[in-house]
């Protein structure tokens, strides 16, 4: 009976012992400061930029540690640099794990490479101060601070949505109108607090129509203290577009939208100088340059047709 036992342990034991082994992959830095196939990345890159490398087969790109997205038709993964992105970040290649020769005295090994990078950001002594009307700030201001907490809060959940069935498709702007706010432009609040702009600021007078930039899915359409009345989009993968200030929302959460299908029309609610349009576009967590992105995107739309 004892060696029956000894046995079948003899049996399952190597079994049981690689597959432990294959959970825990050791990891390899290759090298630093690689240059991805057909195309560089400069060690120094503005905010709000887009980093788009080749798709590769058992390969995975990592902007610190969030996957870049994929988008088949182009042949891409792309990342978005945002305003809350580290000063100092970098990418990563990631390797599938190899399969050891002998998984009992071998671990699988991970190979990474890694190339670093500095993103260019304004600071807090290029800011502007935010002049704002005195019944804004009153609508806006330290005493309705609970509040705005909870709705940052309900906004942040609502960015933070994956939807993988959704195919981002190609962007346009949601009005065709001058800038009259750059993005990532240095600001000073009343209070002395300090902020990039996220999006940029489109000129729109009140009632205009603003139009969906891409299809994609309500994810939030409502009045909230800050951003007005607020509509944000969800175009799959991560990527969203957010629409503030408006004067009337004309879609509701949950409702499918096509490219140029309204959403609403432009206003003055929320923290807010004058009527406008207040557009973002947002990648997993992270507010890019609206128009860069759209540049860069329409780039690749124009030979895949996507």
């Amino acid at each position: 009976m004892t060696e029956v036992i000894w046995n079948k342990i003899g049996v399952v034991l190597p079994t049981v012992l690689a597959a432990a082994l294959q959970l825990f992959p050791s990891h390899e830095i290759l090298r630093e400061d690689f240059a991805p196939i057909s195309q560089p990345i400069p060690h120094i890159m503005p905010v709000g930029g887009l980093i788009t490398l080749p798709s590769l087969s058992g390969k995975a790109w990592f902007l610190n540690r969030t996957p870049f997205s994929r988008i088949e038709a182009f042949g891409k993964d792309y990342a978005v640099i945002g305003t809350t992105t580290p000063r100092h970040s970098a990418v990563y290649s990631v390797e599938a794990p190899s399969r050891p020769q002998w998984p009992l005295l071998q671990h699988p090994t991970q190979m990474i490479s890694v190339h670093h990078l500095t993103i260019d950001k304004p600071g807090k002594d290029d800011g502007r101060d935010l002049r704002l009307p005195a019944n804004v700030w009153k609508r806006v201001n330290e005493d309705h601070d609970d509040k705005k907490r909870l709705q940052s809060e309900k906004v942040r959940l609502a960015i933070s949505e994956i939807q993988e069935d959704i195919v981002p498709s190609c962007f346009q702007k949601p009005v065709d109108n001058i800038v009259t706010s750059k993005y990532s432009s240095p600001r000073n609040l009343p209070n002395g607090r300090f902020y990039l702009h996220s999006g940029v600021d489109l000129r729109a007078r009140t009632g205009t129509m603003i139009y969906a930039a891409a299809d994609g899915v309500v994810q939030l359409a409502e009045h909230m203290i800050v951003p007005g009345r607020i509509v944000i989009l969800n175009h799959g993968q991560g990527l969203m577009t957010r629409y503030l200030h408006l004067n009337e929302i004309l879609v509701k959460e949950g409702q499918a939208v096509k490219a140029g299908q309204p959403v609403g029309r432009a206003g003055s609610t929320g923290r807010v100088q004058a009527a406008h349009l207040h557009w973002d576009v947002i990648w997993k967590k992270q507010y890019g340059d609206p128009l860069a992105f759209q540049r860069h995107w329409l780039k690749y739309c124009s030979l895949s047709r996507i």
